[in-house]
């Protein structure tokens, strides 16, 4: 677990099969899982549900001490646990990477918090919260690489809190911990035990620019799918989630992505006016930010094809959730909720179960027409744009 690829002695039709990650906490986490568990498949199914609803507790409470508004906590919280983009990692062992690193990704999160707020000036070093930050982030990089953005958003939060509360601007250097953590992660993998990510050839076979703008689609699909959550059960193989490299500037999909991050950036701009909104869409930017690697997570046999897998989006989707806590509070406060109180609830609870219907119904939908695709991913001389 701690010295070798994470899918070290795997092999497919015989072929031994190295992915270039390293995640020793996952592994050790279902090595304990399969001692527990054995062959029964809804344990595992069980695991994965009960982590998920951690998650959404979790995010209630840091949305919750983000804004200091317990009604964008459960609103963020409700919509992570029922939206059915979560389904997948939320039903399926396959995904137990997405949903254990933000168990203490959010943790780490919700402590640093704590810390910022029990202390505004930053007088004294928290060396106690600093050192339980610095562990869950360990435990977060060694579940999934993903976690590697987490030095970024404590910085983004020592700025919120800033903008917001005038908070004292030198608790920067209350993130050092975690970025010497990073420095060490990366001396001991890449240095030490030599485990490198693969490389899938997308820019050697079709070119830097072209895989750029193709890894741009993918923002667009996963912002879709997030206001639109409706569509094939088997999330991974849907056709529309399919970006096809090469298309370039006539790919509609790029310039809807170009958008949104033009969106994203303006929001930025408004830091001072608007902090929890602008750091909704640097939090998107930063955690997402991983995604951009192509050509490291590719994973199609196919250098022609990018998937865009829902459970990508597992952590950077909160974003979005905490910004729609936001505007419902904020619509609350001018008295929406008086003049909607009659049906208001009720719309909030149908929404709600019409969501969870959907993530039901979402997850775990192996067969029909989705399941085919598999075929030209599996033989490369098929044209995987039909």
């Amino acid at each position: 677990f701690w010295t070798h690829d994470a899918f070290e002695g795997a092999e497919t039709h015989g072929v031994p099969y190295l992915s270039g990650y390293y995640r020793p906490v996952l592994n050790a986490f279902f090595w304990l899982e399969y001692r527990w568990a054995g062959s029964h498949d809804a344990l595992y199914h069980l695991t994965e549900v009960v982590l998920h609803g951690l998650n959404a507790f979790l995010v209630l409470l840091v949305v919750t001490g983000l804004t200091r508004a317990r009604g964008a906590g459960l609103a963020a919280g409700i919509l992570f646990a029922v939206h059915p983009i979560n389904a997948f990692a939320a039903s399926e062992p396959a995904a137990g990477g997405d949903v254990l690193f933000t168990a203490f990704y959010l943790a780490a999160l919700l402590v640093f918090l704590r810390a910022l707020d029990e202390d505004p000036e930053g007088r004294r070093v928290p060396v106690g919260a600093l050192a339980v930050v610095s562990g869950l982030y360990a435990m977060s990089l060694l579940s999934k690489e993903m976690g590697v953005t987490l030095p970024a958003v404590l910085v983004l939060l020592v700025l919120l809190r800033h903008a917001r509360d005038g908070g004292a601007l030198a608790r920067w250097r209350w993130t050092l911990p975690a970025w010497a953590l990073l420095a060490c992660y990366l001396v001991w993998r890449f240095v030490i035990l030599g485990l490198h990510l693969n490389v899938m050839g997308y820019d050697a076979a079709r070119g830097q620019l072209a895989v750029l703008l193709a890894s741009l689609a993918p923002i667009a699909v996963q912002v879709a799918r997030l206001v639109v959550p409706a569509g094939p059960g088997y999330p991974e193989l849907d056709p529309g989630m399919i970006v096809i490299v090469g298309r370039g500037l006539a790919d509609p999909l790029v310039w809807i992505a170009l958008a949104l991050l033009a969106l994203l950036g303006a929001t930025l701009v408004r830091w001072r006016r608007e902090p929890e909104l602008a750091f909704c869409a640097a939090f998107f930017v930063v955690t997402y930010s991983p995604l951009f690697r192509v050509d490291n997570i590719g994973g199609t046999l196919d250098t022609r094809v990018i998937l865009t897998q829902e459970r990508w989006a597992y952590l950077p989707a909160i974003a979005l959730f905490a910004a729609v806590g936001i505007g419902l509070t904020r619509l609350a406060r001018r008295g929406f909720h008086r003049r909607l109180a009659p049906w208001g609830a009720a719309v909030a609870v149908g929404v709600a179960c019409l969501l969870a219907w959907e993530a039901s119904v979402h997850a775990g939908k192996y067969g029909g027409p989705c399941g085919l695709l598999r075929r030209p991913y599996a033989t490369p001389t098929q044209d995987p744009s039909r």
